[in-house]
């Protein structure tokens, strides 16, 4: 008979090495994996400049790598064109450095593919004297001349976090093994700022980041065209556009979320909001849904039906479990679309008469001229407290543990975002009725 101490029949072995993958990999969740991936194409370029600099610091990768990419840099320099060249495709040494990044663990120091501890203010600064565009300079005698000037503030971030990220990936902490490099680098950043700033002052150039907020009548523009088209999949860019606009959100938001987060109560559609890029664990807004109203006055920007026309054209969406815009790549797609309306011969014209070039846009422009419309369209605008709560801003000091969300404010945003004009009787308009 067998008893607690009998040792003849060990117990059964516990996977331990699943256990301790899926430890890894919750780990590796404390960031967006759209963020992560983005650190790692930053930190594959750097990786590559150290390849590309070997001579001088390849002291820095490590030698198992070094070997690798060498021989991979062998099989990319035999590639031919079509025609018969050198092709100059780097497939397979980014390949590489892509794998290894990937499988960096922090408690085994041969994953990691850089020497961090050995990293200096003076290497990773000479790395980012790479981070420069072509830009026009018109000379006295009235030729142009191309001349290099430093990217945008954002480039020098973006580097800058990757490479904490990386360090954080390796279990180091940086201010510890590299307190010399990151202090300076908080000086050179500001330094860089300032010198990009008067680059582009001397050149003419405009010293403002990002793409331009997307002003009313060319929001109500670039949806007329969509709204008019034959062409069935504008049916569907203009859900997305109007969609952005009314929820004043991030393009991000609309590309992941499922029809399950849509419902319809009283005279308002409700966007259950969860995981956004401020907040990663999706409990900021459980009780938080954003208002959505239709725009009796102008069809080509009612959310209703713009929504109607969306579900009409995919019934299956309304099964549930689903994307409320489905199939790959939908981000890329909708951001296609809209620039290429903004840049096409028929509406160049119309738009850069309203405002808007096609370098000037992109998705991000349809939220920065939903928050401004909204809050400075009209002297009758919602509180900023309610626009912030709405767009996912987070508000400075105490406010955001005082200010709160409630529906009456929400609903008001709703409203004056949805494009109904607010000093008219109109704003008050009966909408169209549902019956789910």
């Amino acid at each position: 008979m067998m008893n607690d101490t009998d040792d003849t029949h060990p117990p059964p072995l516990v996977p331990f090495g699943a256990v301790d993958a899926e430890t890894r990999g919750v780990m590796k969740n404390r960031v967006n994996p759209k963020v992560s991936a983005k650190y790692g194409t930053q930190n594959q370029k750097f990786l590559l400049w150290l390849f590309d600099n070997r001579e001088h610091y390849g002291a820095l990768v490590k030698p198992v790598l070094l070997e690798e990419l060498a021989a991979q840099y062998k099989e990319d320099r035999a590639q031919r064109t079509k025609s018969g060249l050198q092709s100059k495709s780097r497939d397979h040494v980014r390949a590489t450095c892509r794998e290894w990044l990937e499988r960096v663990d922090a408690d085994k120091p041969d994953t990691h593919p850089i020497e961090l501890a050995d990293l200096t203010f003076q290497i990773y600064t000479r790395y980012l004297a790479t981070f420069k565009k072509a830009a026009k300079k018109r000379s006295r005698g009235g030729v142009d001349e191309t001349v290099e000037i430093r990217l945008s503030t954002s480039a020098f971030d973006g580097a800058t976090s990757s490479l904490s990220h990386l360090y954080t990936e390796c279990g180091l902490d940086k201010h510890q093994v590299s307190k010399d490099l990151w202090t300076k680098l908080k000086v050179y950043k500001a330094g860089s700022r300032r010198t990009s700033a008067r680059e582009k002052k001397d050149l003419g150039l405009s010293t403002v980041e990002g793409k331009k907020h997307l002003p009313f009548a060319a929001y109500r523009l670039l949806a007329r065209i969509l709204f008019e088209s034959p062409k069935p999949e504008h049916i569907y860019a203009h859900a997305f556009l109007v969609l952005e606009w009314n929820l004043i959100s991030r393009a991000e938001f609309l590309v992941d979320a499922k029809i399950d987060i849509v419902s319809f109560t009283k005279d308002a559609l409700v966007f259950a909001m969860g995981v956004t890029k401020t907040d990663q664990e999706g409990t900021k807004n459980v009780d938080h849904p954003w208002h959505v109203y239709s725009c009796p006055e102008f069809p080509e920007i009612c959310a209703h039906l713009a929504f109607a026309r969306h579900i009409m054209a995919s019934p299956t969406i309304l099964n549930g479990g689903v994307q409320l815009f489905e199939g790959r790549s939908q981000y890329e797609r909708f951001n296609a679309t809209f620039r290429g309306i903004v840049s096409s011969p028929e509406h160049r014209e119309e738009f850069a008469s309203l405002g808007i070039t096609p370098g000037d846009f992109g998705t991000h422009s349809i939220r920065k001229g939903a928050a401004t419309h909204v809050s400075t369209g009209s002297t009758a605008s919602p509180p900023i407290a309610s626009i912030c709560l709405r767009a996912n801003w987070a508000m400075p000091g105490v406010l955001s543990r005082y200010i709160k969300f409630e529906n009456a404010g929400d609903q008001f945003v709703g409203k004056c975002v949805s494009g109904r004009r607010r000093n008219s009787k109109t704003f008050a308009a009966s909408p169209s009725y549902w019956d789910f």
